[in-house]
């Protein structure tokens, strides 16, 4: 005999923090790192601390990731983490059609102009001259700092 298996249809969640709370377990099942995490939740969090109607209706959505975004004085680095964490949720809400339509489809990053600091050579030259390369821990401080000044690493992206 053949058993027929029907297709369930999957229930969207009712609320937007039900979607946002299978999001992340969604995203912790794809084995995220903690501070990944703790960065979605923090935005999101963000959104609607500042405007609570957002989860209203979509147009509510729209119109306060529109206000959101377009704060004055955020540096392009702001702009660009709240532009990927939220539109990534919305996207992940699109194709669990919570949403119809993702509000940030359109947006793009903005470009930072960067930032290069000058230092002096001879501040540069007392600086590598500070580590004692006679003991294992100044030698360690010592590669240390030619791979930062070399690379423009940051001191977290090397101990990782």
């Amino acid at each position: 005999m053949v058993m027929r298996l029907n297709k369930v249809k999957k229930a969207a969640p009712a609320t937007m923090d039900e979607a946002f709370t299978q999001f992340i377990n969604w995203k912790k099942a794809n084995n995220l790192s903690e501070q990944t995490i703790l960065d979605y939740t923090t935005h999101y969090n963000l959104l609607i601390k500042r405007f609570p109607s957002a989860i209203e209706s979509y147009e509510e959505l729209e119109k306060s990731v529109y206000e959101h975004l377009g704060q004055e004085n955020i540096k392009p680095a702001t702009y660009n983490n709240r532009l990927v964490y939220l539109r990534t949720f919305f996207k992940w809400c699109v194709e669990h059609e919570v949403l119809s339509d993702n509000p940030l489809s359109g947006f793009k990053k903005r470009k930072d102009e960067g930032r290069i600091v000058h230092i002096d050579e001879k501040v540069l030259i007392d600086l590598l001259q500070l580590p004692d390369q006679t003991t294992y821990a100044g030698l360690r401080d010592y590669v240390l700092l030619l791979i930062f000044l070399d690379t423009g690493i940051r001191p977290k992206e090397a101990f990782s």
